[in-house]
Parts: structure tokens; sequence; C-alpha cells
């Protein structure tokens, strides 16, 4: 037996039958809806229906039905994917947006200078994220489910690193260096799932984003 969150119709082709796409207001939490995966119907279900603190039972339980998310995944981010070619009706993209913002709502109770997502999105005016907190040790429940590996790199490098705090150095001329990591990135494969976070030390010049 299978539990479908309202809108999910991830298991629609096997075996399972499709449910119509919950409504949501302009200002709450939009997420394109029918993927394949289902990403966008469990952030939905968490924003609606999670308690604070939600975590590793929800999330867990969620992929355990779902199994072939994981496989596809890791197909995915095989190292010569990035030669797909994207078909009509392929939701690749949107799977993988939604499950991006997922990853961004994981790492939220690590952030170290405002752990509330409740903070604004300046392009709207509203908040980003009005669900609950998940725990904070969500991100690395789900992290290990999915079999993503923990970016391990030492130095500072853009692609592996989101800069999320600046120290000055005494050295105007010293290169980039990481001075702690608030969360851990992860790839999968080739997949770049989150970047790690964390403060540094920049060069002169070098402006956090």
């Amino acid at each position: 037996m299978c539990t479908l969150w309202p809108g999910d119709t991830s298991l629609v082709g096997r075996g399972a039958g499709p449910l119509l796409a919950d409504l949501l207001p302009p200002y709450t939490w939009r997420m394109a809806v029918g993927t394949g995966w289902g990403f966008g119907s469990l952030v939905r279900h968490l924003r609606d229906r999670g308690s604070p603190g939600w975590g590793e039972t929800e999330l867990l339980g969620w992929l355990e039905q779902r199994r072939w998310i994981v496989a596809e995944l890791h197909a995915v981010g095989r190292a010569d994917n990035h030669r797909r070619r994207l078909r009509p009706g392929d939701d690749l993209l949107a799977d993988l947006y939604a499950l991006s913002r997922l990853v961004d709502i994981l790492i939220a109770p690590h952030q170290p200078i405002n752990d509330d997502p409740a903070l604004l999105d300046w392009t709207t005016g509203w908040p980003w994220w009005p669900g609950p907190l998940p725990a904070a040790t969500a991100w690395a429940g789900f992290r290990a489910a999915l079999g993503a590996t923990a970016i391990a790199a030492e130095d500072f490098h853009p692609f592996f690193h989101e800069i999320v705090a600046v120290q000055s150095a005494d050295d105007p001329d010293a290169t980039p260096s990481l001075v702690g990591e608030h969360w851990p990135g992860a790839l999968i494969g080739a997949l770049l799932l989150v970047r790690c976070g964390g403060p540094v030390m920049p060069v002169l010049g070098l402006v956090a984003t």
C-alpha cells in the first residue's frame, strides 16, 4: 500500500491513479506539479501538514515507497550524462528543481546568520518557506538515504563551496581559505545537490554573494 500526498503523481503508471493537484494561492510555495519524481508534492505536504522538527521519519518513509527515484538520480548523476538530450514531456529539469528546493529547506536550520526561512523573499515580499522548519539532523539523514557523497574538498573552490560569511584576512594577498563549515555539500556521482556552506577568509575585493 502506498501513501499519496495531495497532488502527488509520482506513482502514476506504477499502480496508482492520478490525483488532482492542489491549487496554491499565488503568495505560497510555488512548485510545478505533475513531475515524475514527486518531490514537489512532498514539499507541499511538509509545508501544509508537517510538524516543527520533521525529518528522517517523513523523508525516509516517503523514499522507501519510491526506491526507483534513488536509482534514477544515480543514473542522472553519471559522469557522461551531461550529454542527455531532453525530449518533449521530459520532467527531469522540473524534478531536479523540486529536489533542489527541498534541499534548501533541509539546510535552513544550519544557516548561521538567520536560521528562520521566514525571511521575506525579496522578489515577492512573501516568506520563501512558510512551512515548519525541519530538524537539524534531517539533511544528513536525507543525504544518506539518497546515497549521496559528502563533499570533502579542504581548499575553497567556488563550485564546491557557498560563501555564507567572510572574515578579514591580515594578508590582502592571501588566497581564499575555509575557516569553518555550517553544512556539508553533497554529490550524487557528478550531480551537485548542494554546495558546502561556510565562512571564508577572502582575498582583497572578494565579495560574498
